[in-house]
């Protein structure tokens, strides 16, 4: 069960968060169809709109270069993505 504030931060998600997360579900509709190039504009744009979101990117990747790794003619690759934001930041720091 959502809670009522939870709902609140659903209902005022920034418009380009709302939008990406648009992009990325018809991105996986296309894949799923076969639509390959379609799919890839779709994931472009979800991860041009909302760059720090780790599912798209890899959600993305998985999709468009099954069983390898990321290419540079698709968004970057893992690492270099992972060198932008720099890796100790990668993982949320648990407080243990």
């Amino acid at each position: 069960m959502v809670a009522a504030g939870e709902i609140e931060e659903l209902i005022f998600l920034p418009p380009d968060v709302s939008a990406a997360a648009a992009h990325f579900e018809l991105a996986q509709h296309f894949h799923r169809e076969g639509l390959i190039e379609a799919a890839k504009v779709h994931f472009e744009e979800a991860m041009r709109l909302q760059p720090e979101n780790w599912t798209y990117k890899c959600q993305a990747w998985a999709c468009m270069n099954p069983g390898s790794a990321p290419t540079e003619g698709y968004n970057r690759s893992w690492l270099e993505a992972v060198d932008k934001i720099g890796i100790e930041n990668y993982y949320e720091r648990l407080e243990l």
